[in-house]
């Protein structure tokens, strides 16, 4: 049962309030380093030469699915200096108060690529449906616009738009998830950095962490008859 204190809530509103304004303004910006090989993030391991930007970008490309499919990937709150996943907790957590002071805890546990396209620049754009729920109940929001974008200093960031959610009929809020993207394994779709989460409206929450994302396990369809044909 979710401890209400009001001492409780007033700690988390305190978070809040700290943590108010842009959420890419959180993000640690650390140019990227592509990778290869079967595990790059094991400590000490050799990384590829410098990339140039071209490298950067179409190594970003490669996460993506091809235009008409999608790719889901698992997300996890993971240790800085190994880029391996924490056992916990396992999802990205944003943490806040509602109405009432009700404490409200936002898990981000992965995401969906999809629609994916190329705009005027030849960047990549695509909608991203979230993996998400707001006190274990998942909330209803529309896909978020995302893009790939490089900066001069070649720091990598996954920018979305911001994008509302309806959680519980009761709540109605407007999110802002950013992701700054270090270390980019290009064999394995994996990549790691810095991630900021905040919802504004009826609740309002903010957390901000360091990630893993990795393509996410293939369902596995009909499986009585798959383990009868074995």
């Amino acid at each position: 049962m979710a401890d209400t204190s009001p001492k409780t809530a007033l700690a988390a509103l305190t978070a809040v309030l700290v943590l108010s304004g842009c959420a890419s303004d959180f993000i640690t910006e650390t140019p990227v380093s592509l990778t290869a090989g079967p595990d790059p993030l094991v400590p000490g391991q050799a990384t590829a030469p410098k990339s140039s930007p071209a490298e950067i970008l179409a190594a970003a490309k490669a996460l993506l699915p091809a235009p008409g499919e999608t790719l889901a990937y698992t997300l996890c709150e993971a240790d800085r200096e190994t880029g391996l996943c924490d056992e916990d907790p396992a999802s990205l957590k944003a943490f806040g108060v509602g109405g009432l002071l009700l404490p409200l805890v936002m898990e981000v546990r992965g995401l969906e690529f999809k629609e994916v396209a190329t705009d005027d620049d030849g960047n990549a754009t695509f909608e991203t449906d979230f993996d998400v729920t707001v006190n274990l109940i998942p909330p209803l929001c529309p896909d978020a616009d995302g893009q790939f974008v490089l900066s001069e200093a070649a720091v990598l960031t996954m920018d979305f738009d911001a994008f509302y959610c309806n959680w519980a009929v009761i709540g109605n809020v407007v999110n802002q998830f950013d992701f700054s993207i270090d270390t980019l394994d290009v064999e394995t779709r994996s990549f790691t950095g810095s991630y900021a989460l905040q919802f504004n409206g009826t609740g309002n929450a903010a957390g901000t962490g360091y990630f893993r994302a990795f393509p996410a396990p293939a369902e596995v369809e009909d499986e009585p008859d798959a383990l009868a044909a074995r």
